[in-house]
């Protein structure tokens, strides 16, 4: 079973009453969002501002300004975390090292990215790995923090010997045949434990005395031993739980008189390493009391379980709790440390330990459809969202992460009440380094930077391609991005730059040549490339190599992202069985080029008008090869690169991308894909009033980057759900 995150209502309800009981409701609209057609639903003809912004009427808005009606703010559906999001809102939240949301299954994409609502399902297998980070989370705060170096360690006079001979010898053990020592260990949590071992030897034959380490069935270490008495130690990565040590004496000798033996005077275990520090620690930095007030019980430890609860609480839903909540968190954990009743004469098993009755709430807190969700709770009568819902929609837009302090201050103290509010914001977060994430999961999905991770050139027919080159090529992309999120670029010079950024790997693959270039592969330094025949974004060999087919490059491809990353104009899928025409020949004559199979297209009607468009987009890209080097000649023949884009002719990508960042359909469709990744939902025509008004006005700031997603994070649809009529 599958449930949709809009329907969630009757698969989160029952858990959250079998949990805590806490949450009163689910938002309202459930519904799927509307299906984009084929293309979007855009006129592609249609999208420059000045056509088709209707005004039959005004509605004011906050700060006393006024904005063309009808405009909606569409349908609100409960968005789950992605696992992106997931995964960085545990890091900050509760600042673990852990990443116990690894497992979860890879997020769909809808509309092209992987935090839109009506495809963020909700699984049974979801709730079961749930469950487990929140037990895993819990019990990492509620672990007591060590404050002395805990040792395991069993004396040799202790050991007995298995599959051998040997005696305790003094203060030690002496093996004087092959043979195993083992001894248990306990460990209270996870981490790196360092083993040790004091052993000497009895020196005899041509070796040294040699001592197997063992743990839990594998040998970890040899160690050869000295005459004189020695410390022997390695460090572990250890978990939690029961572990069986052992020490094997691997190469007697005996030769009389001489008789190598191995004296065991200590083994075991020591740690953790590096010792806990209690300021640095998840108890300290979560738990609102020392460990002895908590380990104490009663009615100090109650206040200290639940000012931790609370706070924990609040900082995991992103907004204040109330008493009710914490009353029934608080339920879980005076169920569990209160001893069990029963009939008489039946045995009453104690309550649990308050560590351990502590780490109840703090799992459904972070199990809760508050944390799990972005919440919004429907009022009666009220569109527009409390500044804790926008604060939390900032964050995820932004940050991919929750709300910092400042944020939060914002949402508490009304500053996210007007629009001034909400875009002094925008224009902090940008400056932060977690707008980061803006590179990584906006642009990474719709530019294509992930999918470089993804390529996979034929090394017989790309034997320059490799991992380093992989990953200069992804670098590449993302550090160009990166100019236009903290330098503010105008988004136009995404195609037309005449700079990028490249390491000694990529400048290699590119020919860039003389002083200036790097020398190294950890050096990034920003070039001309002009000179080289590129410009901006399509002639990075990220994209390229992104857009190709193992064997060689793909003019379909490469055509068709243009067209729906860049333009929003994407073709129609193909009809069923023309998957091979570009294989087609004309009879007697054998096609020399790839353009020319291409050019069989136009001989089908039903593949003409789709084709049309993106084979010349792909035509003007061809002098770049599979992995994004430039070439003239194609399987030995010369590469033409020249064709037309609704009758402006253009010859190599350099000319193709002018033509590009002229068309009125560049900055529209970026205005669509942040706001459908701003909001987690598609588009509909209903949106296309907000759109055209919000084009306009980012034409008016001269493309920045910045006043897009102010622009977007300050518009109606934004800022406040559906009003259903």
């Amino acid at each position: 079973m599958t449930v949709q995150a809009g329907g969630l209502g009757r698969l989160v309800s029952p858990l959250c009453a079998v949990v805590f009981g806490v949450v009163t409701g689910l938002a309202g609209g459930c519904e799927s969002q509307p299906a984009a057609p084929p293309g979007g639903f855009r006129d592609s003809d249609a999208a420059t501002p000045e056509d088709g912004v209707v005004e039959p009427g005004e509605v004011a808005v906050a700060d006393g300004e006024v904005a063309p009606a009808p405009i909606i703010a569409g349908n609100v559906v409960w968005r789950r975390l992605n696992r992106t999001e997931y995964r960085n809102t545990v890091r900050d939240l509760l600042g673990t090292n852990l990443d116990p949301g690894k497992d979860l299954p890879s997020d769909d994409l809808g509309y092209g990215f992987d935090n839109v609502a009506s495809v963020l399902t909700m699984s049974p297998l979801h709730l079961e790995l749930y469950e487990r980070a929140a037990r895993i989370l819990a019990e990492e705060l509620t672990q007591l923090p060590l404050t002395e170096e805990l040792r395991v360690i069993t004396e040799g006079e202790d050991l007995t010997v298995a599959g051998g001979y040997g005696q305790p010898y003094n203060d030690a053990f002496v093996l004087w045949s092959i043979g195993e020592l083992t001894t248990p260990v306990d460990l209270p949590r996870d981490g790196v434990w360092r083993f040790e071992m004091r052993a000497w030897e009895t020196a005899a034959g041509p070796e040294r005395a040699k001592i197997a380490t063992w743990v839990d069935g594998t040998i970890v270490a040899v160690f050869d031993l000295s005459e004189a008495p020695a410390v022997y130690a390695l460090e572990l990565p250890l978990v939690k739980g029961r572990h069986s040590l052992a020490v094997e004496f691997l190469n007697d000798f005996y030769e009389d008189p001489n008789d190598r033996n191995a004296f065991i005077d200590y083994f075991g275990i020591v740690g953790p390493v590096p010792l806990d520090r209690y300021e640095d620690s998840a108890w300290a930095r979560h738990v609102k009391c020392l460990p002895t007030v908590l380990t104490a019980g009663g009615a100090a430890a109650r206040t200290c379980a639940e000012a931790t609860v609370k706070a924990l609480a609040e900082a995991a839903w992103r907004r204040p709790s109330e008493a009710s909540d914490v009353a029934s968190l608080m339920g879980l954990y005076d169920a569990s440390v209160a001893p069990a009743t029963a009939a008489e004469g039946d045995i009453v098993a104690d309550g649990a330990p308050p560590t351990e009755a502590l780490a109840l709430p703090l799992q459904a807190i972070l199990m809760s459809p508050r944390f799990l969700f972005k919440a919004e709770i429907p009022r009666a009568g009220e569109s527009a969202l409390d500044g804790y819902e926008i604060a939390t929609r900032l964050a995820y837009f932004l940050w991919s992460t929750m709300p910092d302090a400042p944020l939060l201050a914002a949402a508490a103290d009304g500053g996210l009440a007007t629009r001034a509010g909400v875009a002094a914001q925008v224009q902090r977060m940008l400056k932060d380094p977690k707008a980061e994430a803006l590179v990584a999961n906006f642009a990474g999905q719709w530019l294509y930077i992930r999918d470089v991770d993804n390529a996979i050139p034929d090394p017989w027919v790309f034997p320059e391609f490799d991992d380093s080159l992989r990953h200069a090529m992804a670098e590449e992309m993302r550090m160009f991005f990166r100019s236009f999120v903290f330098e503010d670029r105008s988004m136009l010079e995404l195609l037309t730059a005449t700079d990028t950024w490249v390491n000694r790997r990529l400048a290699e693959h590119y020919g860039l040549e003389g002083p200036g270039v790097p020398t190294s592969d950890d050096t990034w330094k920003k070039l001309a490339v002009a000179g080289a025949g590129r410009r901006g974004l399509l002639s990075q060999a990220g994209l390229l190599t992104a857009l190709s087919t193992p064997f060689r490059t793909s003019i379909v491809r490469r055509g068709k992202w243009v067209l729906g990353q860049l333009l929003c104009a994407e073709p129609s899928p193909p009809p069923p069985g023309v998957e091979g025409l570009v294989d087609m020949a004309t009879p007697g004559q054998a096609p020399k080029t790839l353009r020319e199979k291409m050019e069989l297209h136009k001989t089908e009607e039903r593949c003409r008008t789709c084709h049309t468009a993106m084979d010349a987009i792909g035509f003007g890209l061809e002098k770049f090869d599979g992995i994004g080097m430039t070439r003239d000649l194609d399987n030995g023949f010369p590469i033409d690169a020249s064709s037309e884009i609704r009758g402006t002719p253009f010859d190599g990508a350099v000319e193709l991308a002018a033509i590009i960042a002229d068309d009125p359909r560049l900055p529209a469709c970026m205005v669509d894909k942040v706001m459908i990744y701003a909001l987690g939902r598609g588009l509909s025509g209903e949106d296309e009033p907000l759109l055209d008004r919000v084009l306009a006005d980012f034409a008016a700031r001269d493309y920045r980057f910045s006043a897009l997603v102010e622009l977007v994070a300050t518009s109606e649809a934004f800022l406040q759900r559906e009003v259903r009529r």
